[in-house]
């Protein structure tokens, strides 16, 4: 009697329903993409595999991009017969099918093959794995996350790629320089467009790419001009280059910009519709050394469980019931540790403190004093540190108070808001510090 285990099953079951939420459409888009970036390497490959899709790798990705998480599956080959390879991939904005294939190919301009060496603080490894010539079996998934764990972003698409045979072995170049299909895995009579291997008959219509990374071209409608009136609407320039990695270990961010400039719009035009940046997460694939924790760098404060740090910063909140403290009197306490009431002054910050409250309460609707009153001149509020409140707010109402002056974070289980209070109400409180190493 033979039995399957609970995970084979789910994967049986899976791949019966469809291995990945991408359209057959985007399968093609970036199967084709990889094959391309593949056959058009420099030097060429003499050993280069055609691609092909696998739904079982597409089911081990999905599975792990539903989870949210820019890491890497360290258990992606429990379930697959042969080693797996794995590149990820996130960004903001809409998400078009092709685009995190580019970006990893991109990395082409930091690598050198006849070293074997990638650019001192660069990430070469996602260019490799796609152009690593024995990988010949590509599944991916990807998921629109409202929370994005480890970049602790919102509302981001979540990329995953597996690789069947893994490629990237240390000491390894991706494939064997020469001339194409000399050295096919099996045999050299399976050869199409310097490619190895079984190909579909019909190709789909994903446009060619050339060993530079193609360039990045918008939706934005194509623009006319001599219209009746005179008037011409804005166009997008093309996206610059993403930036380099914002870090030089662990996942950092990257970004890239464009101007409504081509043309710019003029008599009365539309303006371009969309934003002028995108951001997206990078892995510099670069482990960073062991740091001191929060709690260990404020160790005044009690219990050490309630730190968190997001990017360059420690949060602790106090204990709901015992941790109460009129608005004045929380201020003065983290002043006294070096800190201030926290400063939510854009929608990552307040992100990382909604997830931050939900771990430690669970359901219960909460109320947290946070640095921001106006104290000082009735309706100018100003944030703790001195600055004044920017474009980033979320009052519940556009008539935040009359005569409450000092703000709480309301936390419900679906949603949070700010609300002025009266300053005198004791509440519990969320301090906020620097993270700074050598304190």
């Amino acid at each position: 009697m033979q039995v399957l285990s609970v995970a084979a099953l789910l994967l049986f079951l899976k791949g019966c329903l469809g291995a990945s939420d991408l359209s057959q459409e985007q399968i093609n888009t970036i199967l084709q993409a990889h094959n391309n970036y593949r056959k058009a390497v420099n030097p060429t490959a003499t050993n280069m595999e055609y691609m092909e899709w696998d739904d079982s790798l597409a089911t081990i990705a999905q599975d792990w991009a539903d989870g949210c998480d820019f890491a890497h599956n360290s258990n992606r080959g429990d379930n697959y017969a042969g080693s797996v390879g794995e590149n990820i991939y996130a960004g903001t904005g809409s998400y078009t099918a092709g685009s995190e294939t580019e970006n990893w190919h991109s990395e082409v301009s930091d690598y050198t093959y006849s070293s074997n060496s990638c650019r001192s603080g660069a990430v070469c490894g996602h260019y490799t794995q796609v152009v690593w010539a024995t990988s010949k079996k590509l599944g991916c998934g990807v998921k629109l996350c409202s929370t994005l764990d480890t970049v602790n972003w919102s509302n981001a698409n979540l990329v995953v790629c597996n690789y069947a045979p893994a490629g990237n072995f240390v000491g390894r170049k991706p494939y064997i320089s020469g001339t194409p299909c000399t050295q096919c895995a099996n045999g050299n009579d399976n050869c199409s467009d310097k490619l190895c291997g079984n190909q579909p008959s019909v190709m789909t219509d994903a446009p060619s790419v050339t060993t530079d990374a193609p360039s990045v071209t918008t939706d934005a409608p194509s623009v006319t001009t001599g219209a009746p009136n005179g008037n011409v609407d804005g166009g997008w320039s093309d996206w610059s280059p993403w930036s380099t990695c914002s870090v030089t270990c662990g996942v950092g961010e990257q970004t890239r910009d464009r101007t409504c400039t081509n043309p710019a719009p003029a008599n009365g035009g539309a303006d371009c519709d969309g934003p002028t940046q995108e951001t997206q997460a990078c892995d510099t694939g670069v482990s960073c050394p062991a740091t001191p924790v929060c709690s260990d760098l404020y160790p005044g404060l009690s219990p050490a469980r309630n730190f968190r740090r997001y990017q360059d910063q420690c949060f602790w909140a106090s204990a709901r019931v015992k941790g109460r403290l009129d608005y004045r009197a929380a201020r003065q306490e983290c002043e006294s540790h070096g800190g201030t009431l926290a400063m939510i002054k854009d929608a990552g910050v307040q992100a990382f403190i909604n997830k931050h409250l939900k771990n430690r309460r669970g359901k219960k609707t909460l109320e947290y004093w946070i640095g921001l009153d106006d104290l000082n001149t009735e309706g100018v509020f100003m944030w703790n540190d001195g600055t004044p409140l920017g474009s980033y707010r979320n009052f519940r109402t556009d008539s935040p108070h009359t005569e409450r002056d000092c703000v709480v974070l309301r936390r419900t289980r679906r949603e949070s808001h700010w609300d002025p209070v009266d300053c005198g109400v004791r509440r519990p409180y969320i301090c906020q510090f620097d993270y700074i190493v050598d304190k």
